[in-house]
């Protein structure tokens, strides 16, 4: 399927607009900022959904919606010598923003992150199936996106070794002749060696060494929940990804799990590294004492980037040295963010916020939709 192709008109994305959003020197009320990103319903949490069907059906769910970075469930396999329980992870990913803003780099962020959800809890990814959802291919942008998206696909899925074994495409989605966001949505499996090697995403004790993995973010707000939140729209320069540290980073990870070094992992994407902790504050019901790595001096931009490429662990401090020894190994950066304790998310220098306050900002994400 090959139709007429045609790049979309250069445009400065690096606006005046994105400028005045984020600029050195701006103030912003960043407890707030973090609050309103948690209450988003892009991000928010899903719970009114999720409890409307039974989640936990034969007993056979053992990560589920919420509690990881993707689900995990037991699957029974008839074999000549009986039953063979296998742990299947599970995880369906995409965000169109990025798309928009670069198709190829943003499809590849989808199959990433997917990936490295199921990472995040133990698990191996092993196969992708997607659903293309564009608008009219007739248009020769909107089939330009399409073909870049697809050879995006292609890249992630070669680099981290996750073959397209199904999908299917829809087309046509369009109102008014306004196409919606591009939007090649990913799925994929993966396998736990054992059921002890899987992670949720809750800090699990006081005390523990929360870690930041991957590059750290260099401030690049493009594409990001928290740029449209300002001017309620797609706006800033693509954030890209690097498919070799993106694999490096989930073969670092995969070992920490089975070896059983950490204690919880929760990748950095929407909202940035301040949703991420946020998150992992109010799964775990635990506060945490954290500094902001990176460069930046915009702490906006350090908080709420959606650089990929980055996960959020936490351990005891005896696994401290054997964590630092797998990230050598593998040639990921580390950076130790703080400790998990209290009732409070607090990042130094910056702004503290009550722990109950980051869970009621994050129940109602959905209050305005469905009463």
């Amino acid at each position: 399927y090959d139709r007429p192709q045609k790049a979309p008109g250069l445009q400065s994305r690096a606006t005046a607009e994105m400028t005045t959003v984020s600029r050195e020197g701006t103030a912003y009320d960043l407890p707030k900022e973090l609050l309103t990103l948690l209450a988003s319903p892009n991000i928010g949490s899903r719970q009114w959904i999720y409890r409307q069907y039974d989640h936990v059906v034969r007993d056979g769910t053992i990560v589920g919606p919420g509690a990881g970075d993707a689900a995990v469930v037991r699957a029974f396999c008839e074999t000549e010598n009986g039953l063979l329980e296998k742990h299947l992870a599970i995880a369906v990913d995409c965000n169109g923003r990025h798309v928009k803003l670069d198709p190829f780099q943003g499809a590849a962020m989808a199959v990433a992150e997917c990936a490295r959800n199921i990472v995040c809890v133990g698990g191996k990814p092993l196969g992708t199936t997607d659903c293309l959802n564009f608008g009219n291919p007739e248009t020769p942008e909107t089939m330009w996106t399409f073909a870049q998206a697809i050879d995006g696909l292609a890249a992630a899925c070669k680099a981290l070794d996750v073959p397209v074994v199904s999908g299917n495409v829809s087309l046509y989605n369009e109102t008014d002749g306004q196409p919606i966001l591009p939007t090649p949505t990913v799925a994929l499996v993966g396998l736990l060696a054992r059921p002890e090697d899987r992670l949720t995403l809750a800090f699990a004790e006081e005390g523990h060494v929360i870690a930041h993995l991957g590059k750290p973010s260099e401030g690049r707000l493009g594409g990001s929940e928290w740029v449209v939140s300002k001017l309620g729209r797609v706006n800033g320069d693509p954030v890209g990804i690097d498919l070799e540290a993106e694999a490096a980073l989930q073969r670092a990870v995969l070992s920490m799990a089975q070896r059983g070094l950490l204690a919880s992992a929760h990748d950095v994407s929407d909202g940035g590294l301040g949703v991420s902790l946020a998150e992992s504050c109010i799964a775990g019901s635990i506060g945490a004492t954290v500094r902001l790595p990176g460069e930046d001096p915009r702490p906006e931009a350090l908080l709420f980037s959606e650089e990929p490429s980055r996960i959020v662990v936490s351990f005891s401090a005896d696994s401290q040295d054997a964590v630092r020894a797998i990230c050598t190994e593998h040639g990921v950066p580390m950076n130790v963010l703080g400790i998990t304790g209290g009732d409070t998310l607090t990042f130094e220098g910056h702004f503290t916020v009550p722990v109950a306050e980051l869970a009621d900002a994050h129940a109602s994400a959905l209050d305005s939709i469905v009463g």
